[in-house]
């Protein structure tokens, strides 16, 4: 709505239309399972799950967009470095309440 025409006119124009018309189908899915018995549109439902599973491969995209940003790697690399030491501090806290509750 805000976008008008626009929003099918722009750079990622391929995508806004994805979009469009995996919401459409999930439209026509749910009135489909309203109106029909329920092993009727079987066909329909695994279309419309394939249709998601490709929908999230656009969430993948996001990964070309590391290769080019320095700063975004460096604070990846940075939060996968830190993951060992916050676990034994999770560890560490996790002991530190149990010690606590058997002596109080």
């Amino acid at each position: 709505i805000v976008y008008r025409l626009a929003f099918f006119y722009n750079s990622e124009m391929s995508w806004n239309i994805f979009d469009t018309v995996l919401v459409g189908f999930s439209l026509s899915d749910m009135m489909i399972s309203l109106f029909d018995s329920p092993g009727a549109s079987a066909a329909n439902i695994t279309f419309v799950r394939v249709l998601r599973i490709a929908k999230m491969a656009k969430l993948l995209r996001g990964l070309r967009v590391i290769r080019f940003v320095g700063e975004l790697r460096l604070i990846l690399n940075s939060l996968v470095g830190s993951i060992s030491g916050l676990s034994w501090s999770i560890i560490m806290l996790t002991l530190v309440f149990y010690v606590f509750g058997l002596i109080f």
